[in-house]
């Protein structure tokens, strides 16, 4: 699309000179390889300016393909777990006070990304503890089923979130 005030066969001549012979569908991208991740990786970052703690982690997780549950499941982890509803964030956030907000979650994208688990600390003193209990919550997720009545409704909140997403141009 070309709008404005143009010299319609200059433009003509451009077009043809560096689209023409563009075939739609034969780009190939190629994506190099992350070679596999055999133990954690820790950094340690520092703000110039004051902030409360922020504990991040992240897990390497296979990109999006509609014939694959894996990224769906993602999501039902991430609510059961990590969302104000879930026992963690009752413990850490509403009992103990340790944790100002926790969230986590994978991005829909076609390549592989993370998993992401984000949690702002009220004092870098419980970083250990948070993260401790991160771990146990994720362990707790592998060994044990969510109720069907607790997954049931966390499927139907998924569902209308997505639903309600659709309202905006975002």
């Amino acid at each position: 699309l070309v709008v404005g005030d143009v010299d319609h066969e200059r433009l003509v001549t451009l077009a043809k000179k560096y689209y023409g012979g563009w075939k739609r569908g034969t780009a190939k991208i190629e994506i190099p390889k992350e070679p596999p991740q055999t133990e954690e990786k820790k950094v340690d970052l520092t703000w110039k300016g004051q902030t409360l703690p922020y504990l991040y982690l992240g897990y390497h997780v296979p990109g999006f393909d509609a014939k694959s549950r894996d990224v769906a499941a993602l999501d039902i982890l991430a609510e059961a777990a990590f969302s104000e509803t879930s026992p963690l964030y009752r413990k850490l956030v509403l009992a103990e006070r340790k944790v100002e907000m926790i969230q986590a979650g994978a991005a829909f994208r076609r390549d592989p990304t993370l998993m992401s688990i984000l949690a702002r600390l009220i004092s870098e003193n419980h970083f250990d503890a948070v993260r401790d209990e991160i771990y146990r919550t994720l362990d707790d997720a592998a060994k044990n089923p969510i109720e069907p009545d607790r997954l049931a409704a966390i499927k139907s909140h998924i569902r209308y979130a997505f639903a309600m997403g659709m309202n905006t141009p975002d």
